[in-house]
């Protein structure tokens, strides 16, 4: 996956846009993206030091909560 800008970045950003269209649609698209950049991070997390993996896990993992909430399921 390419990105712009850091891995923490992209998760913040996802988290916010998903926290302020909680409850609106949005594109399949961008549910796509957002599952796309969760899949590339608990990649990216199984293989980063301790303290930074800890940053990138709590992201993904409330970013995950968010995706839930909308019926979106994990991908395994």
């Amino acid at each position: 996956m390419k990105l712009d800008g850091s891995l923490q970045t992209n998760l913040e950003g996802a988290l916010q846009s998903a926290r302020r269209h909680r409850g609106r649609p949005v594109y399949p698209q961008t549910v796509a993206h957002w599952t796309d950049l969760l899949a590339y991070a608990w990649r990216e997390i199984a293989v980063t030091p301790a303290p930074t993996a800890a940053i990138l896990t709590r992201l993904a993992t409330e970013l995950e909560a968010e995706l839930e909430s909308r019926g979106v399921t994990k991908q395994t």
